[in-house]
């Protein structure tokens, strides 16, 4: 029940059998602490929008005097912004230029914040509560923010099991290259672990590390995806697992953060400290989910480059 990053241990076992075949010489430790230094920072990077995200939302809307008029002044806004993101994710995973993108991105933009305001006003004119509204706008773009994320996670993790396969079908068709059979098993596989394994995955990033709603779940989406562009762009390989928790972490830590602050402002100031206790039953974020978290992907990379070693060592 615990998130890691496949392309973590994909990395650490193909190492670890390429160190003891080859010698220690033989991986690329360059591009290797390249890459580790992206997954380092990544997920700092996400969790750090997607509490800027919040914070947001927060000042200007929830804690707005009139939130109906806030919401429909800023809602569009948010929709709009993320109308763009993924506009322009989508674009880079095909053959486009991002000068290319751009402007793409801005038509969905401004398509994306026109439909949100003229759906804001056909709920306020059915009279719903603004926690009920905002929940309904932010819905359909979290289902778009949710299915391109995974599109692009697939997209570039079916290449770990993919590509040692690869070898494989070289040697076995006497050079060809990898056919879309071997991609379509991989995508086979990749579905079949999320249908049967994947419920536990599903509790412990949606629920058990800290309480997610549809405004919290779309900051997350929408950092994970403005990283995973970003890292695109720049042609460093992330792991979306960790950029995603990242961004989770991040607004479960800025929501403890500001319940303590808004707290302390409303009591007094001579007001005696919680016992241990209490401070330890208000905390937003489940620190043994997280421990368990950074732990897993502390052992990722070692353990599987461990275990590739000794596997390349046995079969040679």
């Amino acid at each position: 029940g615990v998130p890691f990053s496949a392309t973590h241990a994909a990395v650490g076992g193909i190492g670890g059998a390429g160190a003891a075949q080859f010698g220690l010489d033989a991986p690329h430790w360059g591009g290797i602490a390249r890459i580790a230094a992206g997954w380092l920072v990544s997920p700092v990077i996400a969790g750090a929008i997607g509490a800027a995200l919040l914070a947001l939302l927060r000042a200007r809307i929830h804690r707005a005097p009139d939130r109906i008029s806030a919401g429909v002044r800023w809602l569009p806004v948010l929709v709009g912004a993320v109308a763009a993101v993924l506009g322009g994710y989508a674009l880079t995973l095909g053959p486009v230029r991002w000068w290319a993108a751009l402007p793409l991105s801005a038509v969905a933009a401004v398509a994306g914040w026109w439909l949100a305001r003229r759906r804001l006003r056909a709920e306020r004119l059915a009279g719903r509560r603004p926690r009920e509204v905002t929940e309904r706008l932010f819905g359909p773009p979290l289902i778009a923010a949710a299915v391109l994320i995974a599109f692009a996670h697939g997209a570039n993790d079916v290449g770990n099991v993919v590509g040692p396969l690869s070898v494989i079908a070289r040697q076995g068709d006497g050079g060809a290259e990898v056919t879309p059979t071997w991609l379509a098993m991989g995508g086979l596989g990749f579905g079949l672990g999320a249908m049967l394994f994947g419920r536990r995955l599903v509790a412990m990033v949606g629920s058990r590390i800290t309480r997610l709603n549809p405004a919290r779940a779309l900051c997350v989406a929408l950092a994970t995806a403005l990283v995973l562009l970003g890292a695109t762009w720049l042609g460093l390989p992330v792991s979306s697992t960790h950029v995603a928790l990242g961004g989770v972490f991040g607004v479960g830590f800025y929501r403890e953060w500001d319940e303590r602050r808004m707290a302390a402002a409303a009591a007094p100031a001579a007001r005696a400290p919680l016992p241990p206790e209490e401070a330890h039953r208000r905390r937003l974020v489940r620190r043994s989910a997280v421990l368990r978290t950074l732990a897993a992907w502390a052992v990722t990379v070692p353990s599987t480059a461990l275990l590739g070693a000794g596997l390349a060592w046995a079969i040679a």
